[in-house]
């Protein structure tokens, strides 16, 4: 695993890095000294790894 870059903003570190040739962003609390644990998503591709979610709203008619 090797980092790419570091950023923070409103008390949250985002660290890009890539695994080999997968990509990932590991979000932690700013300042956080001690270890968490580490929840792995997956996503099924066709949009960027940190955009919002959009849920699909279906009606019935």
């Amino acid at each position: 695993m090797r980092f790419i870059s570091e950023t923070s903003s409103d008390g949250v570190r985002e660290q890009l890095f890539t695994l080999g040739e997968i990509p990932g962003v590991l979000w932690t609390p700013e300042g956080s000294a001690t270890t968490r644990p580490l929840i792995v998503i997956g996503h099924g591709g066709g949009r960027h790894k940190k955009a919002p979610r959009s849920w699909p709203s279906h009606t019935a008619s």
